[in-house]
C-alpha cells in the first residue's frame, strides 16, 4: 500500500506539472474495484470552461482522463474512470430570473403567515406531540417534517422562507434566537445594545414549532431525534422526548478554534456568544477601575490595562479598532489619570 500510496503521489506532481494541466484545478478520485478489491487512482481534468470554450460548444469538450500508475497493472475491463464536468455556464438573463422567481416565492411565503392569525398555540404543540407505551413524547404529524437544529445563520435562513403549509417544521436549540454576529465586537464596548443584535427565533417563522432543547444523538436509519431540555424543573428533571423527521438540517455551527496557541482556550474571552461579550465588556471596565484606585503602581496600571487579541481574522481586526477607540476616546475622558 505504501508503494501504491507513493506512486500515485508521484503520478499527482507529475500531471500538476505537465503544460496540459499546468493551469488547470484537478480532482484527484479513488473508486473501489469491486471485482479484485484494488483501487483504480484516476486524474480527471475538470477545469472549467476558457472564454474561447464557452463561445463554442461546452458540451462538445471532454474532459481529459489520465490513469495513474499503481503496483498491480489493472485489466482494460477493471479500468474504471469517474467523468466530472462543470455545469453549463446560464446567461444572466437567466440567472436574473431564477433569482426574481425565488425572491417572489419568498415574498409570497411571508405575506401569506402575515396576514394568517393563525399561530401554533401550546394546546397545539400538546397535540402534536403523543406519549408513547415506553412514557416518551413523540411528535406526530401528518405533513412531512422538516426537522432543524440549530438557530444561527442557516437555521434562521430556512425558518424564514420555508413553506410551513407543505412541512411541519420543528426547530431544536438551546438558544432561542438569532444572533447576528459581525456586531459582536461593537457590543462589547458598548457601542451597540445586545438587543439590536437579536430576534427571537419565534418572531423569524411564528409557524414553526420550536422547542428550547439539545439533541443527544440522530437514528439516521429509523430517522428520530432524541432531545432532553435545555431547562430544567425545580427537582432538576428534564423532559425527554422524540422528533421524527422526513428531512434534518443540521445547521448547529462550530465552535470557536484556537488554532493550537496555548493558553487561549484558558484565559481567553471568545467572541462567538453575547454572555462572551458581556463578560468581556465587564473585565475591560474592572480593569480601569482597578487602574484609578489610590495606590495602584504605575507598573501594576501598564499591566492590567494590557490588551491582547489573538487572531487577525475580520473579528479580531475589527475588535482591535473598536477597543483602540473606546479607549484612546471614551475612556480617556472619564479616566484622565
Amino acid at each position: 500500500m505504501h508503494a501504491r500510496e507513493a506512486a500515485f503521489s508521484r503520478a499527482a506532481r507529475q500531471c500538476s506539472s505537465a503544460p496540459t494541466l499546468a493551469s488547470k484545478p484537478v480532482l484527484l478520485a479513488r473508486k473501489q474495484i469491486a471485482t479484485t478489491g484494488r483501487r483504480a487512482l484516476v486524474v480527471v481534468n475538470t477545469a472549467s470552461p476558457t472564454k474561447e470554450e464557452r463561445k463554442t460548444k461546452v458540451d462538445s469538450a471532454a474532459p481529459v482522463k489520465t490513469t495513474l500508475p499503481t503496483t498491480a497493472p489493472l485489466t482494460p475491463s477493471e479500468e474504471q474512470t469517474i467523468e466530472l464536468q462543470w455545469p453549463k455556464p446560464r446567461g444572466w438573463a437567466e440567472v436574473a430570473l431564477s433569482k426574481f422567481i425565488d425572491t417572489g416565492e419568498d415574498i409570497a411565503v411571508i405575506a401569506r403567515r402575515t396576514f394568517n392569525n393563525a399561530v401554533p398555540s401550546p394546546e397545539a404543540l400538546d397535540q402534536l406531540f403523543k406519549r408513547t407505551s415506553s412514557g416518551a413524547l413523540k411528535l406526530k404529524s401528518k405533513k412531512p417534517v422538516v426537522l432543524v437544529l440549530g438557530t444561527g445563520w442557516g437555521a434562521h435562513s430556512l425558518a424564514k422562507v420555508i413553506d410551513v403549509d407543505l412541512f411541519e417544521v420543528v426547530i431544536v436549540s438551546p438558544r432561542n434566537h438569532f444572533l447576528f454576529t459581525p456586531m459582536l465586537p461593537s457590543t462589547a464596548v458598548g457601542t451597540v445594545e445586545f438587543r439590536s443584535l437579536l430576534e427571537p427565533i419565534r418572531t423569524s417563522n411564528p409557524y414553526a414549532a420550536y422547542l428550547e432543547a439539545s439533541c443527544d444523538r440522530v437514528d439516521a436509519d429509523k430517522k428520530v431525534a432524541y432531545c432532553t431540555a435545555a431547562v430544567a424543573f425545580e427537582d432538576g428533571r428534564r423532559p425527554q422526548f422524540e422528533v421524527p423527521y422526513d428531512v434534518l438540517v443540521v445547521a448547529v455551527g462550530e465552535r470557536p478554534a484556537t488554532f493550537g496557541v496555548p493558553g487561549v482556550a484558558e484565559h481567553c474571552f471568545f467572541m462567538k456568544e453575547v454572555s462572551d461579550t458581556v463578560e468581556l465588556r465587564r473585565r475591560v471596565q474592572e480593569a480601569f477601575e482597578l487602574a484609578a484606585l489610590p495606590g495602584t503602581s504605575e507598573e501594576e496600571r501598564r499591566k492590567v490595562l494590557r490588551f491582547v487579541v489573538v487572531g487577525g481574522g475580520p473579528t479580531g481586526v475589527e475588535f482591535a479598532g473598536t477597543l483602540n477607540d473606546f479607549v484612546r476616546v471614551d475612556l480617556a475622558r472619564k479616566y484622565p489619570e
